[in-house]
Order: C-alpha cells, then sequence, then structure tokens
C-alpha cells in the first residue's frame, strides 16, 4: 500500500505549476496596481479642479502660482510650510497654489492626500518628500506669478475664469515634474534651469515627454528624476484637469506647442489663454 504524501516527482510538478501561475499572475498584478494608482492620480486631479474653481468663483482671480511679495500675502503659509532643502527663507516662507486652497483641501499635506501624484518615480528621498518635485503642477500662463519670470506672460495677475477663453481645451493642473508647468516645459533654451539653481520655477518637465531625454542630456532635469521624466507615469501619457473642471488623459505629444522655424512658440492652444 503506498504512504500519503507526494512523490518527488508529484512535488517538482506541483511546484513547477506554481512558479508557470506565479509568472502569469505578476504582469496581472503590477497591471492592477498601476491602474489603481492611475485611479487615485485622476480623483487626485479631480479634487485639486474643483478646488481651484471653487477659489476662482469666491475670488476675482485665479490662485497666484508662486507669491513670494508680502503684499500678496504677508502671513507665513499655515503649516510652517514643507522643507525645501537648501531653499533660502524667502522660498520657505512663500505662498503657492496649494496654499490659496487650503478650505478645500483641509491643510491636507500627507502623502496620501490629494497633493501627491502616487506614480511618481524619484530615485532620491530627499527629493521624494519634496511636494513641490514630481506632483502636480498648475499652468503659470493662468496662475501667474509674482515674481520676475523670463517670459512675461507668466508674471502678474492671475487670470479671472472668464478670461480663460474654450476653457474645455485649456489645461490647468496636470502631472508635473515642478508645482509650475508651462508650455515652456517643451523648451530646450537658455532660459531652463537645474532643479538646484534659484530659479528653478522654470525647470520643470511633462512626464513622458520627447524632448525630455535631450534635457536630461544637457543637465536641466535633476539625475534622480530620470525614471520620472522620460519613461513617464501612466504609460507614457499624462493625467491633466482643464479649466473647466473635467479630467483626460493625454499624449505628451499631443499637447506640444507649435513653433517657428527658430523654435519660437507660434501657437499654443492648450496652454495659453
Amino acid at each position: 500500500m503506498r504512504d500519503k504524501g507526494l512523490t518527488l516527482i508529484e512535488m517538482l510538478i506541483v511546484v513547477a505549476i506554481i512558479a508557470v501561475l506565479s509568472t502569469m499572475a505578476i504582469p496581472v498584478l503590477k497591471k492592477s496596481k498601476e491602474q489603481g494608482k492611475d485611479v487615485f492620480c485622476t480623483n487626485n486631479l479631480r479634487q485639486l479642479a474643483f478646488a481651484v474653481s471653487i477659489y476662482s468663483h469666491e475670488n476675482p482671480d485665479y490662485p497666484q502660482g508662486f507669491c513670494g511679495d508680502p503684499d500678496c500675502h504677508p502671513s507665513i503659509p499655515y503649516d510652517k510650510y514643507i522643507k525645501l532643502g537648501t531653499d533660502t527663507n524667502d522660498w520657505q516662507n512663500s505662498w503657492w497654489w496649494f496654499h490659496f486652497l487650503k478650505d478645500v483641501i483641509e491643510d491636507n499635506f500627507s502623502k496620501e492626500g490629494p497633493l501627491w501624484c502616487p506614480s511618481r518615480h524619484f530615485s532620491d528621498a530627499e527629493l521624494s518628500r519634496n511636494i513641490l518635485c514630481g506632483n502636480y503642477g498648475i499652468n503659470y500662463s493662468i496662475c501667474k506669478i509674482s515674481t520676475t519670470s523670463p517670459v512675461d506672460q507668466f508674471s502678474g495677475k492671475p487670470l479671472r475664469s472668464e478670461q480663460v477663453c474654450s476653457p474645455a481645451s485649456k489645461l490647468l493642473l496636470m502631472d508635473s515634474g515642478y508645482a509650475l508647468i508651462s508650455w515652456k516645459a517643451f523648451a530646450l533654451d537658455s532660459t531652463i534651469y537645474a532643479f538646484e539653481n534659484p530659479s528653478r520655477q522654470d525647470s520643470y518637465y511633462l512626464p513622458g515627454a520627447t524632448v525630455n531625454k535631450q534635457r536630461f542630456e544637457n543637465g536641466s532635469i535633476n539625475k534622480f528624476q530620470q525614471e520620472d521624466a522620460i519613461s513617464g507615469r501612466h504609460s507614457g501619457k499624462f493625467n491633466a484637469a482643464f479649466a473647466d473642471g473635467h479630467v483626460d488623459k493625454k499624449s505628451p505629444s499631443s499637447v506640444e506647442p507649435d513653433w517657428d522655424t527658430d523654435r519660437n512658440i507660434s501657437g499654443s492652444s492648450f496652454w495659453s489663454p
């Protein structure tokens, strides 16, 4: 009579079957995990777009993209802000667009909050803790900055909602390498700086854009952000909230501005209001 239990051959067959099933299951689980992050990211942008919409209806203008002027907002950010590494106190005490939304997003700066993209790919621990890098950027052709920018259309007073033409086609918030973003994410000129530069409000990227490989090679994208910038976050696409409040997934190539023969912008239906 045969003893209870499996023979060596039967055990090897079982192990082989488990190995095959695991090999088949891992990609499915990985895809499901990425899909979950995608949904989470979409919900974040929907919530942030809703907050911006409420702000723009309760105030004369959209929130300021970046406000380093005490006349813009005299108080220090209410949460003592987020550590910015080597940044000066002036930058730490400044207000960013998300500070103006505090009544809607409930001061939530934790990594489970709506300001953090779950699909970002950073290989540096310090950089990954910086809320300004690798989460969501606001289009500062609309939400302008109070300080001087190399491009005049980015400085000054933020627009009013009625000043944005065709809001359903105007990018407002999106996956971004930095908290501010514009059509210059596709540029390769001398006004693009490394993230360590004090003028880093002009150093950003749209994840997955083809131009990011060249920008990484010329040093305008940090080495710790290479995967995020070049590979992208959502299967080569990015999530975006438009000025009318709807959220959609786009390919970077579909929102690249038009350029003339000298690589100067000649048109930007998605970016310029």
